[in-house]
């Protein structure tokens, strides 16, 4: 990853995720009209979650949508992640389909099914096992529902 050089803008009150990390939506210096979460968690979840994205870096790159990673940063004691905003957890999603009218196209559902099966299939043929492959750890990335 290259060095990080980020100018937060914008910097949202931090929203408190189930697994104890905080998210903030913000806005970069520099990068016009484009959005991004800036987790904040411990040490160990984050230093995990971004050694098995870079392991598989180059393979899930290929897959239409993954959440992308833009830098992580490791402290004492915690870990920051810039990554793309997204349009919620796959949970969140079903939920609000759930209760409006609005639907999403089954072309669309087709792709987050065929994405989540090439994910699967990455990792396992490098044999890491996701240990906790659930809707609400799945973050479906904002340009599917553009």
């Amino acid at each position: 990853m290259p060095p990080f050089n980020f100018i937060f803008q914008k910097l949202s009150f931090p929203k408190q995720a189930l697994n104890g990390c905080l998210n903030y939506f913000c806005s970069i210096k520099g990068i016009p009209s484009r959005h991004f979460i800036l987790k904040v968690r411990s040490k160990h979840q984050n230093s995990w979650e971004t050694y098995i994205y870079r392991y598989v870096e180059k393979e899930l790159s290929l897959i239409s949508g993954i959440v992308q990673i833009y830098h992580s940063l490791s402290f004492i004691d915690k870990c920051l992640t810039v990554q793309e905003f997204t349009a919620g957890t796959l949970k969140e999603l079903i939920k609000i389909q759930n209760s409006i009218d609005i639907k999403l196209s089954e072309l669309i559902i087709a792709i987050i099914i065929l994405d989540l099966m090439k994910i699967l299939r990455s990792i396992h043929r490098i044999n890491i096992i996701h240990g906790c492959f659930r809707s609400d750890n799945i973050y479906v990335a904002k340009r599917f529902l553009n």
